[in-house]
């Protein structure tokens, strides 16, 4: 596994999970050169993307992380939680959260996997980005 820096093309060739295929609808230049530019990742498995990753600042004090998945991704995740949690490790932010879709049990176990907790007792109504609900998970340092 290689873990290099983000670019566009990793998200477009990506063969993107099917629990997420939603994301990509924001697949389109402008927010694809808005994650270049912030602190975003590819991690590479024989040379194919199977997750692309990374933070983006809220506040000084708050960070918001993001991810999409390959299809491939499940042979890999042991190793992919191990890089998810270095990262959720190393931030200097005192809150950092993660925005996860509530028709998504997995993603919720991922989740707790890298050390964030679930702060909806019930999912947030009509809170995503496609008009979804969703789960707030975070880690507070």
């Amino acid at each position: 596994m290689e873990v290099v820096a983000f670019k566009p093309e990793h998200l477009l060739v990506m063969d993107v999970q099917d629990a997420q295929q939603s994301s990509r609808l924001f697949f389109d230049p402008r927010h694809l050169a808005m994650l270049e530019q912030s602190t975003s990742f590819t991690a590479l498995a024989d040379g194919l993307p199977v997750m692309c990753f990374g933070w983006v600042e809220m506040y000084p004090t708050r960070a918001l992380l993001w991810s999409v998945l390959a299809k491939q991704a499940s042979g890999h995740m042991v190793a992919l939680t191990r890089i998810g949690k270095r990262l959720v490790d190393s931030l200097p932010h005192r809150r950092i959260e993660a925005e996860v879709d509530a028709q998504f049990p997995a993603s919720r176990r991922w989740m707790e996997m890298l050390g964030l907790r679930c702060e909806t007792a019930t999912p947030l109504r009509a809170y995503n980005a496609l008009g979804g609900d969703a789960y707030i998970y975070a880690k507070v340092k």
